[in-house]
């Protein structure tokens, strides 16, 4: 049996490698597409499609390959890693419950990892905790919502140094937690919790500033999600007249 183990783990290597980049390729570039008002999902669902047959593919192969190893490891995150992309997929799609059980299944997967604290998987998993947390909140259930904002807060406030010295990895849960913050305050802002909101507001806000004047933004990125710079005066004023009204004028 074993000869036959390790034909399928390479098997499964060989299939990560060399073919799902391309089919992540040909996702990315459907998933762009902007598609006519009468049929608003037509390439979501064609990219759907590419991911719904690798993730077949990869439990096929996974399961001929019943040894635990770090090729079946990788196999096992690169599943979780499609789970997150449907779930994305469906969210978009308004197809809300399947997107659900798609983000929790993802979610699950990785929390089971013994790499779970490695920067691939943490990053990932604090996009997982904001999805659903995000979700719950657009669904007007915010205080389920917060049960997984405040848990992606807390891994962004206590990431390990191997996440803070790699700049690539720090800026990417940087950047997660900036959507945490936002939509914390939209939480708190449901829960009758004024201060709280305007807290997470005026984080938000400061992220997002740092973020679009450091010169460290690329011309392409710029380009295709420009910095408002009047809104963000215009939101920052109406945040300072509510530190006004509740008398905390060092804040404000």
């Amino acid at each position: 049996m074993a000869p036959v183990d390790e034909s399928s783990k390479e098997a499964l290597v060989k299939y990560l490698d060399k073919e799902v980049p391309g089919l992540i390729e040909k996702y990315d570039k459907l998933w762009e597409i902007c598609d006519p008002e009468e049929n608003p999902y037509k390439s979501k669902y064609e990219a759907r499609k590419i991911l719904e047959s690798a993730v077949k593919e990869v439990e096929r192969l996974l399961a001929e390959a019943s040894e635990d190893s770090d090729e079946v490891q990788q196999g096992r995150e690169a599943l979780a890693r499609f789970q997150l992309y449907l779930g994305k997929n469906f969210y978009f799609c308004e197809e809300v419950p399947q997107a659900e059980q798609l983000f929790i299944r993802s979610l699950e997967r990785y929390l089971q990892s013994p790499q779970r604290l490695d920067p691939q998987y943490f990053v990932t998993i604090q996009d997982c905790f904001n999805q659903l947390g995000m979700l719950w909140c657009n669904r007007q259930g915010h205080s389920e919502g917060l049960n997984y904002l405040r848990r992606a807060q807390i891994m962004f406030e206590k990431r390990p140094d191997a996440i803070r010295q790699d700049k690539v990895f720090n800026q990417r849960s940087a950047d997660s937690y900036t959507l945490t913050m936002f939509y914390l305050a939209q939480a708190y802002g449901a829960l009758a919790k004024p201060g709280l909101s305007a807290r997470f507001c005026a984080e938000t806000m400061s992220q997002q500033l740092d973020h679009n004047t450091s010169g460290e933004r690329s011309r392409e990125a710029r380009e295709k999600d420009p910095f408002d710079c009047k809104d963000w005066v215009r939101n920052c004023c109406s945040l300072s007249d509510f530190f006004v009204n509740e008398a905390m004028f060092w804040t404000a």
